[in-house]
């Protein structure tokens, strides 16, 4: 109400969201059940400047990145960018449509992510995706794609600290 000054964009009962969150926040069992909260609860907000850092948000979602860039075509996550010579040399193309990663559907794995807020379909969309890939450091993702000739591969790929992956050159091919 006072440090906001945009209430009116929210296009929710601001006062009809707090009240649960609260309940969620009292009844929080440990700090992963109370920063999940406040994920939920900035969804709310609909505006994509407002976003929780935390160390244990930040460990249950993962430390570490695949060295890949997922995009959104057509409805589908695909491989638009090779950010190392790791995910070259497993196999995958930019173009691989990826179909599930560590045996999750993609579509399922994409629709269970929590991104917190988001203003827009496309923000919430590009949070979702760049969620999609993470996981503990050092640790191998099993992914299945179907490439541009409809063909099915099961790649084992290991994820690198976000940090390696943004030097690999983020957007670029390898």
């Amino acid at each position: 109400q006072y440090f906001f000054p945009y209430m009116h964009l929210i296009g929710e009962d601001w006062g009809a969201v707090l009240a649960p969150a609260i309940g969620r926040l009292e009844g929080a069992r440990d700090s992963l059940e109370y920063v999940l909260a406040l994920v939920d609860m900035s969804t709310h907000i609909h505006d994509s400047h407002g976003f929780i850092v935390n160390p244990t948000l930040r460990a249950y979602r993962g430390d570490a990145v695949l060295p890949v860039e997922f995009r959104m075509v057509q409805g589908r996550p695909v491989i638009v960018s090779l950010l190392d010579s790791s995910a070259v040399q497993a196999g995958l193309r930019m173009g691989d449509e990826l179909l599930s990663l560590d045996g999750i559907p993609a579509m399922r794995y994409y629709a269970d992510l929590a991104p917190g807020a988001t203003s827009t379909p496309q923000s919430d969309m590009h949070v979702r995706m760049s969620l999609l890939a993470r996981g503990p450091e050092g640790s191998t993702a099993e992914l299945v794609v179907r490439n541009k000739d409809g063909k099915h591969r099961s790649i084992r790929l290991k994820r690198l600290p976000g940090t390696e992956a943004l030097q690999a050159g983020l957007g670029k091919g390898p």
